[in-house]
């Protein structure tokens, strides 16, 4: 999933504003973030990953400012398993 516009990373808290002095540093760099972005916004979204049941409750998130900090993959067996097992009843 892209979210271009940065919606969704907005609904969930995780993101930022990148402060006057990054925004220079980015442009130097040729990475202007507001083309990047679609919008004027000069926003990052910090790396998150959430597992939501069919409850529409947050079962499991992931979420770090540290983007080289990722959860494994198979950290999310057990909550997958405990969801389907919850569908069952």
């Amino acid at each position: 999933m892209v979210d271009k516009l940065g919606r969704v990373a907005a609904a969930y808290g995780v993101r930022w504003l990148l402060p006057v002095e990054l925004q220079e540093v980015h442009q130097l760099l040729g990475a202007d973030l507001s083309i990047f972005n679609g919008d004027s916004e000069w926003t990052l979204s910090m790396p998150a990953k959430f597992v939501i049941g069919q409850d529409r409750y947050i079962a499991w998130s992931d979420v770090n400012p540290d983007y080289t900090a990722r959860a494994e993959p198979a950290e999310l067996f057990p909550i997958l398993r405990q969801l389907a097992r919850s569908r069952e009843k």
